[in-house]
């Protein structure tokens, strides 16, 4: 029981999220960062993300998700749609830039949005292929109220991962079925502990456990 206790302590320390869901601490930092940092004109704020400058709307998002201003949730969809993988196809450049762009949209969204737009959101899973991007995904569908067609979404992604997956992705994505609260996903979580890294599986037996006791 010990040593059972000491692995789970120790994969809440490697594979607790990279960057723990605090919007400051996703790893990349922009040069407009600490002038966003303790603005709070959310006119300012609200008009900084139409600038032409990724980095500009970088900080913008980060502050307007700290803030949580629910008035720019359609302006941040927006940005996350034009900054996706397949809208940037091919433009090598611009992709890169704007790959943090959408992955801080998509927190933001965590903060802001609703079952709608968990359901928008839910639906770039299959075509994001960088770990951190899934990751920034599943992390804002962890704080999003889930409708059964985000967790067959979700169901549906957990088919694609095996032991090659990234563990803080595996992590993740167990973290999304959980916070659901839908009991229906404990036979979902016991079918993917067979295909997760070794690691995880002791966080899925966790987190079947405590799910099947709010069940009693």
């Amino acid at each position: 029981m010990r040593r059972y206790s000491l692995v789970l302590v120790l994969m809440s320390l490697v594979y607790g999220g990279i960057f723990g869901y605090n919007l400051s601490d996703y790893p990349y930092k922009s040069p407009y960062d600490s002038i966003f940092q303790e603005m709070s004109d959310v006119m300012v704020i609200s008009n900084a993300l139409y600038d032409k400058d990724t980095d500009i709307v970088f900080s913008a998002l980060r502050r307007a998700g700290e803030l949580k201003i629910v008035d720019v949730k359609q302006r941040v969809l927006s940005i996350i749609g034009e900054a996706g993988p397949i809208a940037n196809q091919g433009k090598v450049r611009q992709a890169t830039e704007y790959k943090r762009v959408f992955d801080m949209g998509v927190l933001v969204v965590g903060k802001i949005g609703s079952t709608n737009e968990a359901s928008i959101i839910v639906a770039y899973l299959p075509e994001q292929k960088n770990a951190l991007s899934q990751l920034c995904i599943l992390q804002a569908l962890r704080e999003l109220p889930k409708s059964k067609a985000v967790i067959e979404h979700l169901t549906k992604f957990s088919q694609t991962v095996d032991n090659s997956t990234d563990a803080r992705v595996a992590k993740a994505l167990v973290d999304a079925f959980v916070s659901s609260g839908e009991k229906s996903v404990i036979n979902t979580l016991i079918g993917l502990k067979y295909q997760v890294p070794q690691a995880i599986r002791y966080y899925i037996d966790e987190a079947v456990r405590k799910m099947q006791k709010g069940s009693n």
